[in-house]
């Protein structure tokens, strides 16, 4: 199952900021920013999901925390994706 968002809070959060002017960018520098977050999100949960149980525990990961992990790189790294 694929979801539309990473979340509903860091939709809302976006929402928010871009409502308010927090932003501090035009909106289509916010909808780039979530498309890059998105993506992040994505190729992480698709990359851990790839890896059998025993590769995830070798990495001190269980598939439980998949999701987590990857809300995080989103939140963290998704400049980096960026082409």
């Amino acid at each position: 199952m694929s979801y539309a968002l990473v979340n509903p809070f860091s939709t809302l959060r976006l929402m928010s900021d871009v409502i308010t002017g927090r932003s501090g960018s035009r909106l289509a520098d916010t909808f780039r920013e979530w498309r890059d977050r998105r993506a992040a999100y994505r190729a992480t949960v698709d990359e851990l999901s790839r890896l059998d149980d025993r590769e995830l525990d070798d990495l001190g990961i269980s598939r439980c925390d998949i999701y987590r992990i990857a809300e995080e790189a989103a939140a963290t790294d998704h400049r980096i994706h960026r082409a």
